[in-house]
């Protein structure tokens, strides 16, 4: 479903690609696993699982609505590969599962950020090229010792090789608590 950003357009944005149905079912049974046995919720992560070519402040919506109209039509549907469990560290550690980052996903990337960035404000540059890790976040919040330890003994011998066809993309906002999908983008359509 689709809606409107609210208010001011100055909640954090940002271009992904969606995962198809079966594998945004396995991520929720993921989540709820983790409620159920860590007791750990994701509540910091949008509910539509996906990989974030791209993120911002704000963008330009109308301008970059059309870019990413024709430049959707020409990126024929890929697939990707997921490969285990994977933490960034730091003051919020995010949990999550690696996407690997074959040549064409990563020629799509560049593509998409050369054209994004022309229409965003306050650019994350965590998603530049050199920089971006494709990855499904999992969990994205402040999680403990304790709490890590509950999700790899869970998922210790899981191995998250998944095989995903990616046919669109979407523009994802977050403003407060509330998230939202603002714009859908089949591939070659």
């Amino acid at each position: 479903m689709l809606s409107e950003p609210k208010g001011d357009q100055s909640q954090v944005f940002a271009l992904a690609a969606l995962l198809d149905d079966t594998h945004t079912d396995k991520v929720h049974q993921v989540w709820d696993l983790l409620e159920r046995e860590c007791g750990l919720k994701a509540l910091d992560v949008p509910p539509y699982p996906h990989i974030s070519f791209h993120g911002a402040a704000a963008y330009q919506l109308d301008e970059l609505d059309r870019q990413l109209h024709e430049i959707t039509r020409k990126i024929e549907p890929f697939r990707i590969h997921t490969t285990g469990l994977g933490v960034f560290t730091g003051k919020i550690p995010v949990v999550y599962i690696p996407v690997v980052a074959s040549k064409p996903l990563l020629d799509i990337h560049q593509q998409l950020w050369e054209t994004t960035s022309h229409f965003g404000t306050r650019v994350n540059m965590l998603y530049q090229p050199d920089l971006w890790v494709p990855h499904i976040t999992i969990l994205h919040d402040e999680i403990d010792t304790g709490c890590l330890n509950c999700i790899f003994s869970l998922f210790i011998e899981t191995p998250f090789t998944w095989e995903i066809e990616i046919n669109r993309l979407a523009i994802l906002y977050r403003k407060q608590e509330e998230y939202g999908l603002y714009q859908e983008y089949s591939l070659n359509q």
